[in-house]
C-alpha cells in the first residue's frame, strides 16, 4: 500500500526539482509545524482572511478519510487532495467543478497560478483534473471553525470556494489567496461563498 505520508516529499520534488534547503528557501517553504487556533488566527489576519470565513482542517479524520480509498486505484486523486495549496470551486449542488493545486502551477521562485490568463474571468479556467473523491458536503465535515466562523447548513451560493493555505508556504499562500480574492471580485452578480482552511497540521503530519 502506498503511504500517504510520502506525498509531501513528492510535492517538494515536483515544485523544487530538488529537496535541498536552497530550493525550499527560494520558494519560501518552511518546515511544517502544528499551529494552535491563536496562531492560525494571527496568520490569517496577515493574509486578509475574514475571521468569519476562517477554518482549520481536522487533520486526523481527514487523513483517515483519504486513506479509506484504494491507495493504488485512487493514488492521483488522493495525491491532489493532499496538497498544501488548493482552491476547490464547488457549484450549487456541492460538486467540484474547478480545481487548482500547487503542483500544477509551475513557476520559480513563485508559483505561477495565472500563467495562461486562467484568472482573467470568473470562474477561472480549469487547471487540475476534476474528480468526485471530495464534494462540499464531505469536506465540510472536516472543517473546524476559527473564532467566529460558521458553516451555514443552507448554502444558496452559486459557487463555494474552499482555499487551503498554510504558514509552511507562507509567501506562496499569500500570493495564492490574493489571486483567488482578485478573481472573485470579477464574479459580478454571482453569489460567492469563500472559505479559508489552514492545513499546517496536516502538512506537519505528512512531514513525519
Amino acid at each position: 500500500m502506498l503511504r500517504i505520508t510520502s506525498l509531501l516529499l513528492v510535492l517538494l520534488s515536483l515544485i523544487c526539482s530538488s529537496c535541498s534547503s536552497v530550493y525550499m528557501s527560494a520558494y519560501g517553504i518552511k518546515n511544517p509545524e502544528k499551529l494552535d487556533q491563536n496562531q492560525i488566527a494571527s496568520q490569517a489576519r496577515k493574509y486578509n482572511i475574514p475571521a468569519e470565513n476562517s477554518f482549520e482542517l481536522d487533520n486526523a479524520p481527514y487523513s483517515e478519510f483519504l486513506k479509506s480509498f484504494d491507495q493504488k486505484r485512487y493514488y492521483q486523486q488522493i495525491y491532489n487532495h493532499s496538497q498544501p495549496l488548493q482552491a476547490l470551486y464547488f457549484d450549487k449542488n456541492g460538486d467540484l467543478k474547478i480545481f487548482y493545486i500547487n503542483c500544477y502551477a509551475g513557476g520559480f521562485p513563485n508559483l505561477t497560478w495565472d500563467k495562461d490568463g486562467n484568472f482573467n474571468s470568473f470562474p477561472p479556467s480549469l487547471q487540475a483534473p476534476i474528480d468526485s473523491l471530495v464534494n462540499l458536503q464531505t469536506l465540510s465535515r472536516y472543517l473546524k471553525p476559527i473564532s467566529i466562523a460558521q458553516l451555514s447548513p443552507e448554502n444558496s451560493s452559486d459557487f463555494t470556494i474552499v482555499v487551503f493555505w498554510n504558514r509552511m508556504m507562507e509567501r506562496q499562500s499569500k500570493r495564492f489567496i490574493e489571486t483567488v480574492q482578485q478573481n472573485c471580485a470579477k464574479a459580478g452578480n454571482q453569489k460567492i461563498q469563500l472559505l479559508y482552511v489552514n492545513n499546517d497540521d496536516l502538512m506537519a503530519e505528512f512531514w513525519k
